[in-house]
């Protein structure tokens, strides 16, 4: 492949970083939404740098970069949105590097030149990926910094990988020993820095846990193959072994410890779908995303996806047909590849990227939303390698000559660069606020409870107490079992005075409760507001406790519980919920 030069590369850069602002600069105005405020807002966690040191949590990294954004910004939204968009645009910058370094592997380094030079193709995947409107959950969804972060970090890792490798199979130029730096020191640099963005990735979300096996396809695919990599464990195996057996002894005693049952009771984010169903279902949510990915028309936070319960209906079993036809052609086109246009391999490790990327959220470990747009922020950067080395192949065996080959690329790529970012930027303003998005959801899934429970919510915090009624009301004329919008209803019927109708929507909803922890707790704090409100503190006491066993650290709950006692008449225990209070969060008690 043809090597490119400097200013071409800044060109490129500059224009990658200059799409990726254009498209999201209506955005640093929006609202925090959703899982925001569960996460940001409300999160007590990230106000005090203390709370994270020493390292804990899955998702540790990401949840310190919201507490650095508090303390730079406390709760404006600019600040997290400035940071989401810097880290999108670095994640493309990232996948720039990726495919300029894997054009200097082994593999490429015996083919000839293609029909686009590397740096173009590159540019390509990178513009692609930051104008591409599948993104902008990612992106201007706040909370899915998490999904973004884990990526580019995830490419940090690969991209310094990779440059270790290169460097370490090249030959030794006369400029290299002028600097003084032996290729030893670099390497070993580059690995030890992949290693820290591997585990800060790790630290971030967990399907950076498919590091690993992306590395030995890479490896496998564009180092000469397993046999290589085979012989460079050999060569290294006094310093394998030991991290190997260190690795083994762990999760042996992680097993020993708890049990391998009770692993994979935790290997699940809810109870709510069996792995069957989940599994099931994500055959079409898959071909879901390959569509939105193609035809990016009809995007909402909550695609309110079916649950299917059997493979054997046919709508699974052509997704499934499908899905297996893409892993066929990626094996394929790799045996092709030994002969043929390098593109080919491309286009082979591009669809495996997308389905070892997917498999942490799409396999059996089941999620309550089957389908989030986020979760292709990672794999679709195999799949844009894949569509575009495909278009580049097509070019390649196209009748044009080289040059004319090029204009057509070019012309190709910002045609369609174009309209994804126009796309991304027209779907950005959904995210401006509550009612915005959420007035978007029902539009696009009328069928779609959770939409009007959430306008409901809104319209609640907005002081438009009876417009929220009828927005719960609404929900549950679309699904009688939705025990969220039950619950607010009882709620906002305490607001209005009606205490006993709320008390009587609230018992309802806990006598099938289902709720995660959070939820638990908010719905039996309201049943203990509806007593106290009755004059009754007794039974209020008795429901705040509950809640606190489900949210120990919620100060709202110890303030109640406070007034609850202070009620009966009992002025230490009162006193003492109300510092519990205090000292949880100040600024409010």
């Amino acid at each position: 492949m043809p090597k490119s030069n400097n200013h071409t590369t800044l060109f490129h850069l500059l224009v990658i970083c200059a799409i990726g602002i254009l498209v999201y600069a209506n955005t640093l105005t929006a609202a925090f939404q959703f899982d925001d405020w569960l996460n940001i807002v409300d999160n007590l966690l990230i106000r005090d740098m203390g709370n994270l040191w020493p390292p804990t949590g899955a998702r540790w990294f990401g949840t310190l970069t919201f507490a650095l954004n508090y303390q730079l910004g406390g709760l404006n939204p600019l600040g997290y949105h400035l940071v989401n968009i810097c880290i999108h645009i670095l994640s493309a910058l990232a996948v720039y590097l990726f495919v300029l370094v894997t054009f200097r592997t082994a593999y490429f380094n015996k083919r000839k030149a293609g029909a686009v030079s590397d740096a173009w193709f590159a540019c390509a995947c990178a513009l692609l990926f930051v104008a591409h409107p599948l993104q902008t959950q990612a992106v201007t969804y706040i909370v899915q910094r998490f999904a973004s972060l884990a990526a580019l970090l995830f490419m940090l890792s690969l991209d310094a990988y990779i440059l270790a490798r290169v460097i370490s199979v090249s030959r030794p130029t006369v400029s290299s020993h002028r600097t003084g730096r032996p290729r030893r020191t670099r390497c070993w640099l580059l690995y030890a820095l992949s290693a820290l963005c591997a585990l800060l990735s790790l630290k971030t979300k967990e399907n950076a846990y498919t590091l690993p096996v992306v590395l030995l396809i890479y490896e496998a695919m564009f180092f000469g193959g397993l046999a290589t990599l085979s012989a460079t464990i050999k060569r290294r195996w006094r310093t394998l072994v030991p991290l190997a057996g260190l690795a083994l002894a762990g999760i042996l005693y992680i097993i020993n410890r708890y049990g391998l049952a009770t692993l994979l009771d935790k290997l699940r984010a809810t109870n709510e779908i069996s792995r069957h169903d989940y599994l099931v279902t994500q055959f079409r949510v898959i071909v879901s995303y390959l569509r939105l990915l193609f035809f990016p028309v009809g995007q909402t936070i909550d695609h309110h996806y079916r649950v299917y319960t059997s493979l054997l209906e046919p709508a699974v079993l052509a997704s499934l047909s499908l899905l297996i036809l893409l892993l066929a052609a990626a094996l394929w086109l790799y045996r092709l590849s030994r002969q043929g246009s390098p593109y080919l391999r491309l286009i082979s490790f591009g669809i495996l990227w997308f389905f070892v990327t997917l498999s942490v959220e799409s396999s059996i470990i089941p999620i309550i939303d089957v389908m989030f747009e986020h979760r292709m922020y990672l794999p679709s950067i195999g799949a844009i390698l894949a569509v575009t080395a495909l278009c580049a192949f097509a070019l390649e065996k196209s009748s044009l000559q080289l040059g004319q080959t090029r204009i057509a690329a070019a012309g190709i790529l910002a045609g369609v660069v174009i309209v994804l970012a126009c796309a991304s930027h027209e779907r950005n303003k959904v995210w401006k606020d509550e009612l915005t998005l959420w007035t978007d959801v029902i539009a696009k899934t009328p069928d779609n409870p959770r939409g009007y429970n959430m306008l409901g919510s809104y319209y609640q915090a907005n002081f438009r107490i009876y417009d929220a009624i009828n927005y719960f009301r609404k929900a549950l004329e679309v699904d009688g079992s939705y025990a969220e919008a039950r619950s607010n209803l009882g709620n906002a019927y305490i607001q209005t005075g009606r205490i006993d109708a709320g008390l009587n929507e609230l018992m309802i909803t806990a006598q099938h409760n289902s709720f995660d922890d959070i939820d638990s707790g908010i719905l039996y704090y309201n049943i203990a507001r509806g007593y106290y409100l009755k004059g009754m503190p007794d039974p209020a006491i008795e429901y705040l406790k509950r809640a606190l066993r489900y949210v120990p650290n919620e100060a709202a709950y110890y303030f109640l519980l406070g007034q609850a006692y202070q009620r009966k008449n009992l002025p230490e225990e009162s006193m003492a919920n109300f510092k519990k209070a205090h000292d949880l969060d100040p600024a409010r008690f």
